[in-house]
């Protein structure tokens, strides 16, 4: 169920949108990471479309072009999948189940939840911020996405010779970094005593 084994350290990130593919290494300094690599390659726009990638082949080309021209040393990318391709749900499950016993729950309820037989997707979970509730129960979300969907990101990044080590949701992602870089100015900040601000953009798919 919960497929995700540990992250290394060091891994790039890639984000495959509609108009171009951004490539990122971060390496942490002391207690902030800072971009070690960087590139965009732009993409026609026929090559990825919202219900996933239309040309394999030229979108795998760019995504080496992409590798290249950071200049980056990594094979260890992660990837993402836009939120339209996922289906997220919170639910409530006792905390006092076992990871057996949970794992189960979680395929009873996710079965209510997803328009596709459960053979056909993906399904991991998580805790969420408010993971132990006040009754006891824990709060888990539920992601779910389609397996061939999922399947295309991993064939893009092996073809173009990379290992997929991780698979995230777009918007979640988005939200971690926003809460990593906020975390990161508070400290610097001394926690308190100045103000510091944190500005998250997304300019294109």
């Amino acid at each position: 169920m919960s497929r995700f084994s540990r992250v290394p350290h060091a891994l790039l990130g890639a984000d495959v949108g509609l108009s171009s593919i951004k490539l990122v290494e971060l390496r942490l300094v002391g207690a902030r990471y800072v971009v070690a690599h960087c590139a965009v390659e732009p993409l026609r726009k026929d090559w990825v479309l919202e219900s996933g990638i239309a040309q394999m082949n030229e979108v795998v080309q760019a995504l080496r072009r992409a590798v290249k021209r950071s200049g980056s040393q990594l094979d260890q990318v992660a990837l993402a999948l836009p939120a339209s391709a996922v289906i997220t749900r919170r639910i409530v499950l006792p905390l006092a189940l076992t990871e057996q016993e949970r794992e189960l729950q979680v395929e009873v309820e996710a079965a209510h939840y997803i328009p596709y037989p459960l053979e056909d997707v993906c399904l991991d979970f998580c805790p969420t911020q408010s993971t132990q509730l006040a009754n006891g129960d824990q709060e888990l979300m539920i992601v779910a996405a389609r397996r061939d969907r999922l399947q295309q990101c991993i064939d893009l990044a092996q073809a173009a010779g990379l290992r997929p080590v991780v698979v995230e949701v777009q918007p979640h992602a988005a939200c971690l970094a926003l809460i990593r870089m906020m975390s990161q100015s508070y400290a610097a900040t001394g926690g308190g005593g100045g103000a510091a601000a944190c500005s998250l953009l997304g300019v294109d798919s």
